[in-house]
């Protein structure tokens, strides 16, 4: 993947989808998110659906990409940290969340595709995904493309949609003062929106 970032949604055509997409998360999930679960229960809950599927899931978002979670990203995911959560939610509302990675990642669309700035070699780039939960509430997803093995899921963070929107942006103003490291073999970042 070249330096070139795509923002697949406006900020407007982002809150489009992700609304229609609300209808796709179920009530039960949506008590459960609320109630909140130990990490003990979110770790037995993930590990066992991995486990149950030799080691790593396989999921396709909402737009058809392909991505996997592995107890790796599992870890990864339940290790919660200040920018991973709300502040009006607890972590035990943060643990059902992340037990559900997979059927998040399901109802999940893809936002923003972006090259790693932390240049390793064996990160072809970066896409991030949003998936609604409940109320003001949205997963923001990051999977790795990992160079011979797909997108691993690996990050979560609970946001507003606002918020969201911020990174993004961030994402696209940061990246055009980014020095690129070979001017000659990497076109400079671009800004492709593309209003749904």
């Amino acid at each position: 993947m070249s330096d070139i970032i795509q923002m697949h949604l406006s900020l407007e055509g982002l809150k489009r989808v992700i609304e229609e997409a609300k209808a796709n998360v179920p009530e039960s999930k949506i008590a459960e998110y609320k109630k909140g679960i130990t990490k003990d229960e979110a770790k037995r809950r993930l590990f066992s659906q991995i486990k149950a599927n030799g080691g790593r899931i396989t999921v396709t978002s909402s737009d058809g990409k392909d991505g996997y979670i592995n107890k790796k990203s599992a870890r990864k995911i339940l290790d919660v940290n200040e920018k991973s959560i709300k502040s009006d939610l607890t972590l035990e509302q943060y643990w059902a969340i992340a037990a559900d990675i997979v059927g998040l990642y399901r109802n999940s669309t893809e936002v923003l595709e972006h090259s790693d700035y932390k240049n390793r070699s064996n990160v072809e780039g970066i896409i991030r995904f949003v998936s609604p939960l409940y109320e003001d509430n949205y997963a923001y997803i990051t999977a790795k493309v990992i160079k011979n093995e797909g997108q691993k899921i690996h990050d979560l963070e609970i946001s507003d949609i606002e918020k969201i929107g911020g990174k993004l942006e961030g994402t696209l103003v940061g990246a055009t003062k980014k020095p690129n490291p070979t001017p000659a073999a990497n076109p400079s970042p671009t800004n492709n929106i593309q209003n749904v």
